[in-house]
């Protein structure tokens, strides 16, 4: 039960810490998740406190929700693309050369 009980608790320090990474909503998630499985490991330790299992669905429910709009959010975090008038990326400036070499140009 030990190691089951380990191994669990590394997977929600894992999954909090992933949140975290995300943004503040998905953080705040990740650690509403962890306050009402603390709370169910606290009735199931017998460590029971009035109050604790009505806890348990609100901050569940709120962690769901909080977790779910951080991740399906459009990132805007996004790597730039292309352009999305032209479909093509644009050449930076810097590869655009102005100057002219005469022996490129007819008749020259």
């Amino acid at each position: 039960m030990a190691a089951a009980l380990a191994c669990y608790s590394l997977a929600l320090v894992a999954m909090a810490a992933t949140a975290h990474a995300k943004g503040p909503r998905a953080a705040w998630g990740g650690a509403l998740f962890t306050v009402s499985d603390l709370l169910i490991g606290l009735g199931a330790a017998g460590a029971d406190f009035t109050g604790r299992s009505l806890l348990v669905m609100p901050t569940y429910t709120a962690a769901l929700l909080l977790l779910t709009l951080a991740f399906t959010a459009p990132d805007s975090r996004r790597a730039p693309g292309p352009s999305k008038d032209s479909g093509h990326a644009k050449a930076p400036e810097s590869a655009v050369s102005t100057h002219r070499d005469p022996s490129l140009v007819r008749g020259a």
